[in-house]
């Protein structure tokens, strides 16, 4: 049953997101590109916080398709 499951979870994945294999990558660019931003004091640290958090969640929700965005 955990195959099945597996299978299902994949292909929800897929179908609502698209089949983007690189989306932990593009999420960690993000989070390196905002965090040289606020060394260089180009971003409050509010801002900073806020873009990484939002970026965990993105990166969470493509691992649980029915978790609220």
């Amino acid at each position: 049953m955990g195959k099945l499951k597996e299978y299902y979870h994949e292909e929800i994945n897929r179908g609502m997101n698209g089949d983007d294999q690189e989306y932990a990558v593009k999420n960690m660019v993000n989070i390196q590109r905002a965090t040289a931003a606020w060394i260089a004091g180009q971003m409050i640290t509010t801002e900073w916080i806020q873009l990484v958090m939002r970026e965990v969640t993105d990166f969470e929700n493509m691992h649980d398709p029915c978790q609220p965005k």
